[in-house]
């Protein structure tokens, strides 16, 4: 009876055993499903402040990037019209530069003129004095063949005592041109010399 009630008594531990083990298996199943809620509870919320902070910083960083950016078209801008003045500047000091090389150009052009004009005014003075030269020589000329006619007609009629008045008529036109040598000639001719 002993062993029987040993036997009972050890029935009864194994079976307590095993419904103590059963049941610290069905506790540890609860224990480990309530912390799997918890955990997802905790995940969930994780995650939700993980998006709301995700969503805080993302929009911090777009209005930082914003901002940036804003700056970044502000100094293009500025940049640009900074440049642009500076081209104007630099346009601006070719354009002075080009005008004085031009104002240059154009008084050494004047000067050039002018010194040509001034030859041509001195060679035109010189053609006009040298015209007027030979326009005298030609007048003189003219007027000293008019005079060797005149003295060999003369001559001639001094010898043979004729054509007289043909003489004296070419004496006077050369008299008439402005020869006073050839006027006083004739002025000293006797007065029936024509005859």
């Amino acid at each position: 009876l002993r062993e029987a009630v040993l036997q009972s008594e050890d029935d009864a531990k194994r079976d307590g055993m095993a419904a103590l083990g059963r049941q610290l298996a069905e506790q540890e199943k609860e224990l480990q499903r309530l912390m799997n809620i918890q955990v997802d509870e905790i995940k969930a919320r994780t995650d939700a402040e993980a998006k709301r902070r995700d969503a805080v910083w993302e929009a911090a960083i777009r209005g930082e990037w914003d901002a940036v950016n804003r700056r970044a078209e502000e100094y293009a801008d500025v940049t640009a019209r900074v440049e642009a003045a500076a081209a104007r500047e630099r346009r601006r000091e070719q354009l002075e530069g080009d005008k004085k090389a031009f104002a240059r150009e154009y008084q050494e052009r004047c000067n050039k003129r002018l010194e040509e004009i001034t030859h041509l005014d001195l060679d035109s003075r010189a053609g006009a004095t040298v015209l007027s030269q030979i326009e005298e020589e030609r007048q003189l000329s003219a007027r000293l063949r008019g005079l060797s006619f005149a003295v060999l007609a003369t001559a001639g009629s001094i010898d043979d005592r004729r054509g007289m008045a043909e003489v004296v008529s070419a004496m006077r036109e050369c008299a008439e041109g402005g020869d006073a040598l050839v006027g006083a000639a004739v002025a000293s001719l006797p007065a029936g010399a024509e005859g």
